[in-house]
C-alpha cells in the first residue's frame, strides 16, 4: 500500500487546525461567560451600593424634614397653632375621661382636707390661711348669705 505524504500531511493539518479552532471556540466561550458573570457580579455590586444609598438619602430626607418640622414649630405661628391643637386635645381628652378625672380631683380634695383636718386651725391661719378655708369647706359651702340691701341715704 502506498499513501500519499501530502495526502496525509493536509488531513493531519486541517485535524489539527480544527482542533485549535475548536480550541480557540471554547477560550472564546469562556471569556465571555466570565466577562458576563463579572459584569453581573458588577451589576449586583452597583445595585447594592445604590440601596444603600437610597437607604441613606431616605433617612437624611427624613431627618431634614424633623428639622424642617421643628424650625416650622419653633417660630410665633407654628408654637401658636402647635398651642391650639395641644389645647383642644386637652380639652377633648377632658371631655372623653371627665368621670375619671372629676373622681381624681374629689379623692385629691378629700386627702388634701384629712390632711389639714389634723393641723389645728391657729396653724393654719398663720401659714395657710387657704387651708383653713378648705378644712371647713363643708361648713363655708352650707352657708347662705343674704341679700344685702343697698343703703338709701
Amino acid at each position: 500500500m502506498t499513501m500519499d505524504v501530502g495526502k496525509a500531511l493536509k488531513g493531519m493539518i486541517t485535524s489539527m487546525w480544527a482542533g485549535v479552532k475548536a480550541a480557540v471556540a471554547w477560550t472564546a466561550a469562556t471569556i465571555k461567560d466570565i466577562a458576563i458573570k463579572v459584569a453581573h457580579a458588577a451589576s449586583v455590586v452597583a445595585g447594592t451600593v445604590a440601596t444603600w444609598a437610597s437607604v441613606a438619602a431616605s433617612k437624611a430626607a427624613a431627618a431634614a424634614q424633623w428639622l424642617w418640622n421643628a424650625a416650622m414649630s419653633a417660630n410665633p405661628i407654628g408654637l401658636i397653632i402647635v398651642g391650639v391643637a395641644a389645647l383642644v386635645a386637652g380639652v377633648i381628652l377632658l371631655i372623653k375621661h371627665w368621670d375619671v378625672v372629676s373622681a381624681a380631683v374629689k379623692d385629691a380634695f378629700s386627702w388634701f382636707q384629712d390632711l389639714l383636718g389634723k393641723a389645728p386651725d391657729w396653724l393654719l391661719a398663720l401659714i395657710f390661711p387657704i387651708g383653713l378655708v378648705i378644712k371647713h369647706f363643708d361648713k363655708v359651702n352650707g352657708l347662705r348669705f343674704a341679700a344685702v340691701p343697698p343703703s338709701g341715704g
